[in-house]
């Protein structure tokens, strides 16, 4: 939970937009890893975009990685991405760079940009 992108970072995840039309509403955002290689993220009204950083052991990155997100209450999650995902350089060094609250000293070699709606 949060009410700034400054402090929109914790551990994998990272809220990369926010809704600024209610400004009594802080974001919150909740991600669990399924089974199957699915991670199911739960989004407020706040959020409109975030980040998740990964490696192999959050899910395994030579499978397909499915992102279900439960928007603002909806009673269903909505795939947001489905596919795979290259270990990059790239990754590694932009969330290395991040001040992350939280930082477990994991290296995190992929990420998933999702887009998952707002004002």
């Amino acid at each position: 939970r949060t009410d700034s992108l400054a402090f929109g970072t914790a551990y994998w995840v990272k809220i990369d937009d926010l809704d600024y039309t209610n400004e009594k509403l802080s974001a919150e955002i909740s991600v669990k890893v399924g089974e199957d290689n699915e991670i199911h993220v739960n989004t407020n009204e706040k959020i409109k975009a975030f980040t998740l950083f990964l490696n192999d052991s959050i899910v395994n990155l030579d499978e397909e990685i499915k992102v279900i997100c439960k928007h603002a209450g909806a009673e269903q999650g909505e795939v947001r991405f489905q596919g795979t995902k290259k270990r990059s350089l790239e990754d590694l060094l932009t969330f290395s760079f991040h001040q992350v609250a939280g930082n477990t000293g994991e290296v995190f070699v992929a990420s998933v940009y999702v887009e998952v709606g707002g004002a």
